[in-house]
């Protein structure tokens, strides 16, 4: 249950193992692969499937509960097989009914609109959207493309009329410029935001706590808006 990142996660399913391959410089998974030999041995290397995770664990899975699925690495990554993809979503639809709700997150949302009707109905499916600027490095596909990609997943699931959610994640929030962050979620129109800082002290471009406290009023004004406890080092 290693790498639960939300307050309001309640689980964390993890069946892909292997490197994940956006290599984000701020990733906290490098530093638990540091501290612990057993996360180490199973994040390191080719992606792959932990099948005591995928059948075993999947039997653990309370009911009742946000579940984040494959918190520690990127299901929707370009070099994840798709068959692997298929078999975690298929699993999560085995086991559902209607008592849990599967998190999805990605920093490849383009792709995870090829599993669209896939996913199980109470799904959240999320992105991270540090900055709408390049400021850090990472082989993940640039913040306009994550945007791009939630803006029609919201087209989406407005036309099937889908009960799927959508979320942005903005952590660790970077520098940013206020007027191009507002438009990007006000076209996204997330169901939820959640913002948070840099806790790792990775010396980061972040903002100021003007702007910080300027994007959160005007995305208050969007959608319902979660700050976690980090981001307090950056509103005082």
């Amino acid at each position: 249950m290693a790498g639960n990142m939300y307050e309001w996660v309640g689980y964390t399913w993890n069946p892909l193992a292997g490197e994940c391959p956006h290599r984000c410089e701020y990733c906290y998974v490098q530093e638990l692969k540091r501290r612990f030999p057993r996360l180490r041995k199973k994040y390191t290397g080719e992606i792959r499937i932990d099948r005591e995770a995928l059948f075993k664990q999947l039997k653990k899975i309370p009911k009742h509960r946000v579940v984040f699925v494959c918190s520690m690495n990127d299901l929707f990554a370009e070099k994840v097989p798709k068959a692997y993809i298929f078999n975690i979503i298929g699993m999560a639809n085995h086991i559902d009914d209607g008592n849990r709700i599967f998190l999805f997150q990605t920093k490849n949302p383009r792709r995870m609109i090829e599993f669209f009707p896939y996913f199980p109905p109470k799904s959240i499916l999320g992105t991270t959207i540090e900055s709408n600027r390049e400021l850090i490095k990472t082989e993940a596909p640039p913040p306009i493309e994550r945007y791009k990609a939630m803006k029609e997943l919201r087209e989406k699931i407005n036309i099937h009329k889908n009960p799927y959610k959508l979320m942005v994640n903005i952590e660790p929030i970077l520098d940013f410029d206020l007027e191009v962050m507002v438009k990007w979620m006000s076209d996204i129109r997330p169901d939820f935001i959640s913002i948070g800082a840099d806790s790792k002290h990775k010396n980061l471009p972040e903002p100021s706590t003007e702007k910080v406290k300027s994007l959160i009023q005007e995305l208050e004004g969007i959608s319902e808006v979660r700050l976690k406890k980090n981001l307090g080092r950056l509103l005082d």
